[in-house]
């Protein structure tokens, strides 16, 4: 279905990877997704991976709750005017509306790189996107790769949603992680002995 002259028949609510490698995820085995915006390829010395949120509203058949909103997921926004913030309709349909919305910076801290390893090394790698009501709509905050910043907004009350995470952004965080992220040093363990210091030689 055309919208706003944007293929974006299909992109729906986020499918899922079943295996990632951390230095370079198979493309082939993300969903397909209408690229919304040009895409120009990161380099590992890029500090912020600049992203547009795809919102979803869903029209409930339901007598309390009347519709439903959500983050569903993010695309590359090299090419979009930051100034640029209006949501605009991409999708619209008798059960539901898609909308892009704003210019997020992803940024990488050296800091957070273990909740970023935890992130790439699980089944479901994520974005994660903060939004809150504004005026009848959501409106996205923040965005992040780290697990530990998206508990900490949903310890705050905030409203986070975790977005599958495109294999360019993947490729990205792989890049950071692998020069940045060192293992815990695992250190054994000695039982007390009680006898030790008594043994004759």
């Amino acid at each position: 279905m055309l919208v706003d002259g944007f293929d974006v028949e299909g992109q729906g609510a986020c499918g899922l990877r079943e295996e990632w490698s951390i230095h370079r995820p198979d493309s082939t085995r993300a969903r397909d997704s209408a690229m919304l915006l040009p895409v120009a390829y990161p380099s590992a010395a890029m500090k912020q991976f600049p992203v547009a949120v795809i919102i979803e509203k869903t029209y409930l058949d339901n007598r309390w709750v009347s519709e439903k909103w959500e983050a569903i997921g993010v695309v590359p926004a090299f090419d979009a005017d930051p100034a640029a913030a209006t949501p605009r309709r991409i999708v619209a349909e008798a059960d539901r509306e898609q909308f892009l919305s704003g210019h997020f910076p992803l940024e990488l801290f050296r800091d957070e790189v273990d909740n970023y390893h935890l992130n790439l090394t699980s089944p479901e790698p994520r974005v994660f996107v903060m939004w809150r009501m504004e005026d009848d709509f959501p409106r996205p905050v923040s965005v992040t790769l780290s697990y530990g910043e998206a508990a900490r907004w949903l310890d705050s009350g905030e409203q986070c949603d975790g977005v599958a995470m495109p294999p360019e952004i993947a490729d990205w965080l792989g890049d950071f992680v692998n020069t940045h992220y060192k293992p815990a040093v695992r250190h054994k363990v000695k039982r007390n002995d009680p006898f030790a210091g008594k043994r004759q030689p």
